[in-house]
């Protein structure tokens, strides 16, 4: 099957789920006779809905990473680059040219980014980094004209996730900020962006990988996606 259909797909557990309670109360309605009182058909209709807003609520289709990908996608497909986090970033910058084309995912590299003055189309942070390294969140909110928020759990992508980097393609300036994970969302930015854009992602004790989104990055992308495993979690309120 493939991911544009897996995607389209996404909810249909909760409408399977919700039609099975459906039925199942009106079996019990049914066996004890209740149709004919329409306070007890009102009572039942309430629960009915009540169950379904539970569902939906607390119900999450995601994509979950499968354990044979993990050492595959620490590999960089693009440019990697190493040193330390200003000459990483100024080297960035260099090959990328036009900020307004660059997707950032990462903490450090978001940050480290703006700090040498390049303000990236986008940028997905998740307030979590192997290193012991301070950023000043509320500081790099003000470099941003637009935040929004996500939930992607970790290890998964999440229809959260995929539906605000769509919503980001035709937006500039905009920080993401990520409640979970923002590891796997770099391969949603090479599905979705613009052909031409760059996406810069950290790859952890290495330094960073500079991908230009193309008809090849795109491809491989899909391939990855493509290997997780459908799964549904229960939502974190």
């Amino acid at each position: 099957m493939s991911l544009y259909l897996r995607i389209s797909l996404i909810g249909i557990y909760t409408r399977l789920t919700s039609t099975v309670i459906y039925i199942l109360l009106n079996v019990l309605l049914l066996r004890n006779t209740l149709t004919t009182h329409s306070s007890l058909r009102i009572s039942f209709s309430y629960i009915y809905r009540v169950l379904l807003y539970v569902i939906s609520v607390v119900s999450v289709k995601v994509f979950r990473l499968p354990d044979d990908l993990r050492v595959e996608l620490r590999r960089g497909i693009g440019l990697v680059i190493r040193g330390d986090y200003r000459s990483v970033a100024l080297s960035v910058i260099k090959v990328v040219g036009d900020c307004s084309r660059l997707w950032a995912v990462g903490d450090i590299v978001c940050s480290s980014i703006v700090d040498v003055g390049c303000v990236p189309k986008v940028c997905v942070v998740d307030g979590r980094t192997l290193r012991e390294v301070s950023i000043d969140y509320e500081r790099l909110k003000k470099f941003f004209s637009e935040v929004v928020r996500v939930k992607n759990p970790p290890g998964c992508v999440s229809e959260d996730a995929l539906r605000v980097i769509k919503y980001c393609v035709s937006r500039s300036n905009v920080l993401v900020l990520v409640d979970g994970e923002e590891d796997l969302i770099g391969l949603l930015v090479l599905m979705f962006a613009d052909f031409g854009d760059y996406l810069v992602y950290g790859l952890p004790s290495i330094g960073v990988d500079v991908v230009k989104v193309s008809e090849g990055s795109r491809g491989w992308a899909l391939e990855m996606i493509s290997r997780f495993k459908e799964d549904y979690i229960i939502q974190n309120q």
